[in-house]
């Protein structure tokens, strides 16, 4: 049986976690479940409108160590989230890692703080940083997210001036880091932009998502970011009514 500082301390880790996941990606529900760091049993279960997740929580940092559970637990596609920032990542296990494709979202809480800093620093950052926990695969560390939010920028700014390699360099990073549904949103607001900004869809980078719906972050950035000029007609993302309601048309 354990001890109540144990039990408490274990409670701390678990609201410290989901701290970190609700700022990262607010539309989550997140329970928490009976056991704490087990093999095959979650620490707790997210959701996302029908969509679960079940997320890990690990007290080691050696990332070897990390790399096993994945490959145990990867047919769930979880989160593994360590509490602790990695522990020093050799060449060969990093290029073991990005030989296979891992469903699996291995990270830490320093990561996932860093994702919530730079959603409260720049609105834009939400856009590619709310899928992460529910997209998101393989190793995903610090420098990878700086990366990520650094490519998604660049085919931002790319989008909006019709460059089209430029586009597809984000949308291969994008790829890299989350699966085809948290790839596709960030590609149907690039294609908005992209149309938005006098492009022809026939000429962008990558197969129309014209059924696909802009987030309310990425509709925020487009009317903050528009002027007279812009072709509202030619946007291929499906609005919603509240969306739809803010144009000043």
């Amino acid at each position: 049986m354990m001890r109540s500082d144990e039990i408490e301390t274990i409670q701390s880790i678990k609201d410290k976690t989901r701290y970190y996941i609700e700022q990262c990606s607010p539309e989550s529900n997140i329970r928490y479940t009976d056991y704490f760091n087990h093999t095959f049993i979650p620490d707790m279960v997210i959701d996302w409108n029908k969509q679960e997740r079940y997320l890990y929580i690990r007290t080691t940092s050696d990332i070897n160590w990390i790399f096993e559970d994945a490959k145990l637990l990867d047919i769930f596609h979880p989160i593994i989230l360590t509490i602790e920032d990695f522990s020093e990542i050799t060449d060969k296990s990093t290029l073991e890692l990005q030989s296979k494709t891992i469903n699996s979202l291995i990270s830490n809480t320093m990561t996932l703080g860093m994702l919530a800093k730079q959603n409260r620093e720049q609105t834009i950052y939400k856009i590619v940083n709310y899928p992460i926990p529910q997209y998101g695969r393989g190793l995903f560390t610090k420098p990878l997210a700086t990366k990520t939010a650094q490519d998604f920028i660049d085919g931002t700014n790319a989008a909006e001036s019709l460059n089209g390699n430029q586009v597809a360099q984000s949308l291969q990073t994008m790829h890299q880091v989350m699966s085809n549904d948290g790839r596709n949103q960030i590609d149907s607001f690039y294609q908005a932009l992209w149309c938005g900004h006098g492009g022809a869809i026939t000429d962008y980078p990558s197969p129309a998502l014209l059924e696909k719906e802009i987030n309310d972050e990425g509709w925020d950035y487009l009317l903050s970011h528009s002027d007279e000029n812009t072709q509202w007609s030619s946007i291929p993302a499906k609005l919603t009514l509240s969306q739809t309601s803010q144009l000043n048309a």
